[in-house]
């Protein structure tokens, strides 16, 4: 009954890691081969936050996310962008937005 249990275990982990691979496997082939696309767009939102990266034989430490929230006609999109694209978007700031899947490639 134990063993049973243990493979039960085993085979939800087993599961969880596919799920997680094929998600960041997704998006890195969503990037590579989408088209740009070109959108007006609206800033509406900036947040950043701290984010716990835990790893082998190392230490935990935090790590800051930077996200822009962008309204594209009726569709809200999010974009993970570095610290100083962060800074340089302003909420209620109008442009146009290039993005190739979940990267942005352009915005003014």
């Amino acid at each position: 009954m134990g063993n049973n249990f243990g493979n039960i275990v085993n085979l939800i982990f087993a599961l969880f890691g596919a799920i997680i691979v094929v998600g960041i496997s997704t998006r890195i082939i969503k990037n590579i081969f989408s088209k740009e696309k070109t959108i007006k767009a609206t800033v509406i939102d900036k947040k950043c936050y701290d984010k716990q990266i835990y790893r082998k034989n190392q230490a935990p430490f935090t790590k800051k996310e930077y996200v822009i929230t962008f309204l594209c006609g009726n569709k809200k999109k999010h974009f993970n962008v570095s610290e100083l694209s962060y800074r340089n978007y302003q909420v209620n700031q109008k442009g146009i937005l290039k993005h190739k899947g979940t990267q942005i490639t352009d915005f003014k």
